[in-house]
């Protein structure tokens, strides 16, 4: 994605490493489909980076969270716990094996699902009968959380893992936008039973699309290796065990992925000092807040999150727009949509607070100091203007 004139783009994947050459060596091998050993060497060192011992490239962050599922067996009659305040990703996945989401309200404190309030609707809506979580209202056996890590930041997983063991409830992260975020010093992904990452254009380190699941299961490895590859049972004959899926990741994909993964510290790095000039700029701005992650967690920002009130959200939106800056506003949320609107859904106060009042603001590698200035000067300005209040010098 390339700059046009003065706009300033919310993302652009930063690319000044080894991926070009790595590329055209696929490319001069005529290895750029599912087999090659870019596809190794980029599981090899995703695998090291994060921390658990097996990974499994895929075609994406979704294919990634449906695999998972499949993995543990979670389908028709099952339940999982789910924030309603994600992309939408994280719940179609659910649907597509027959599961239902059971959408949960976030901790504005860390953007994830709230220990408090999963706790609350457990102890509300649940019956705990021979070691098993049983809805009251719909008699379906709740199976598994699916925390999201927003932004770059970690949910309340620790707390999450706890509920998980005293329900006997799996874990799957979506770390989709956590690449190189940790948490106490480990790497988001690694405190359930999997963990699933998106490499998507716009993702800290990009493979144009792509995902990742990672383990430190054998047997869940093999299982989603097997499922993503059609269920295929040996390289030679056409002979399959199970209702398999096309989502291996391309070799020419994996190539980008290993050259990313050579010079990660050093783009999350230039993100977050450009956060850290959002948060010193802005510190003052009325009635508009950068957010920021608690200290126990090493964030990446991949996004930059900034609320404001809600009335004026819209408005801010399109004055940025109007002035050559993208933003984005947080998503709706999903428990609102038609085909989820029947699902069960705790109270979701804070959950629409923040999609009533988030907008992300450019965080990419490639801002120039000029850029972020610009980025600062006209949100100020805005709230100069809205909130009729002077800022200081």
């Amino acid at each position: 994605m390339s700059k046009m004139n003065n706009y300033i783009p919310l993302s652009i994947p930063c690319l000044s490493g080894n991926e070009k050459k790595y590329v055209i060596e696929c490319l001069d091998s005529n290895w750029i489909s599912s087999v090659g050993s870019y596809v190794d060497q980029f599981e090899e060192k995703f695998s090291i980076y994060s921390g658990y011992r097996y990974a499994v490239a895929v075609t994406n962050g979704t294919a990634a969270l449906h695999l998972s599922l499949l993995a543990l067996n979670i389908g028709k009659n099952d339940e999982v716990f789910v924030p309603s305040a994600t992309f939408i990703a994280s719940v179609n996945a659910i649907r597509y094996t027959g599961a239902d989401p059971v959408f949960i309200d976030i901790d504005p404190e860390n953007l994830g699902i709230s220990c408090f309030e999963l706790q609350n609707f457990i102890d509300t809506h649940y019956s705990l009968i021979d070691g098993q979580l049983i809805s009251k209202k719909s008699g379906k056996l709740a199976r598994c959380i699916l925390p999201v890590h927003l932004y770059g930041h970690a949910c309340e997983i620790v707390g999450l893992t706890e509920i998980a063991r005293k329900y006997s409830l799996h874990i799957i992260e979506d770390a989709a936008e956590g690449v190189g975020c940790r948490l106490n010093g480990k790497h988001v992904g690694t405190f359930g039973d999997i963990g699933c990452f998106s490499f998507n254009g716009n993702k800290t380190i990009t493979t144009g699309g792509g995902g990742m699941v990672i383990t430190n299961q054998n047997h869940l490895a093999k299982k989603i290796r097997h499922l993503a590859n059609q269920a295929k049972c040996n390289d030679f004959r056409y002979h399959h065990d199970d209702i398999g899926y096309n989502y291996r990741m391309m070799n020419i994909q994996a190539a980008i992925g290993v050259g990313q993964l050579e010079h990660i510290d050093e783009m999350i790095n230039k993100k977050r000092v450009v956060h850290q000039h959002y948060e010193k700029e802005l510190a003052f701005a009325k009635d508009i807040h950068v957010y920021n992650s608690s200290t126990a967690c090493d964030s990446t920002y991949w996004m930059c999150l900034i609320q404001v009130p809600t009335e004026l959200r819209n408005k801010l939106s399109s004055f940025m727009m109007e002035n050559q800056i993208q933003v984005r506003p947080f998503w709706d949320l999903i428990h609102k949509f038609s085909m989820y609107k029947n699902f069960q859904h705790s109270r979701m106060e804070n959950s629409i607070y923040l999609s009533n009042s988030g907008l992300c603001i450019p965080c990419h590698q490639q801002l120039t100091e000029g850029e972020i200035l610009k980025i600062v000067n006209k949100l100020k300005e805005f709230s100069k203007d809205n909130f009729n209040l002077p800022l200081p010098a």
